[in-house]
């Protein structure tokens, strides 16, 4: 096999994914072509780190997996606080959560070894693909975030 081919092609692949994103967003017209850049960029390495870290369980699309592991992709939880995401992403939760209506009980270990860079990537792309927001998590706002996590264990359910 000519490897040469297939090198241009992954190529193509990449690029032809990377601008994707980009492609005339509505809800992206009132960002600078700075900003537009760096959340594309974000998005781009984070759906490589969620795929990496967070899709077994919640799935590609953030769907979720039955009444297992409670959707990423419209979820009221995700959406009603970013911070909170954070946390969970680094440190993880027991006890129920309520997502969508739905109450969901099955323990996430985080993931301690994420920069902040990296979980500020994960929630850019979380949000903005799957929360339908626009949206950047830097890594500053990760560091602020971490420094003021409270114990996500044995949350309780509002009901």
């Amino acid at each position: 096999m000519d490897y040469k081919y297939l090198l241009i092609f992954c190529i193509v692949l990449l690029l032809t994914g990377a601008c994707t994103f980009q492609s005339g967003d509505e809800r992206r017209k009132h960002l600078s072509s700075s900003e537009k850049i760096r959340i594309t960029q974000y998005v781009n390495n984070g759906r490589v780190l969620y795929e990496q870290h967070c899709s077994n369980c919640h799935q590609s699309d953030g769907r979720g997996l039955a009444r297992l592991y409670p959707p990423l992709k419209n979820s009221d939880y995700l959406r009603d606080d970013v911070h909170r995401a954070v946390c969970i992403i680094k440190y993880g939760i027991k006890g129920e959560i309520l997502v969508n209506g739905d109450v969901y009980n099955m323990p996430m270990e985080g993931i301690a070894d994420l920069k902040d860079l990296e979980i500020a990537e994960i929630a850019t792309y979380i949000l903005n693909v799957f929360a339908d927001t626009v949206a950047l998590v830097s890594a500053g706002d990760v560091r602020n975030y971490l420094q003021n996590c409270q114990s996500y264990d044995q949350i309780q359910v509002k009901k």
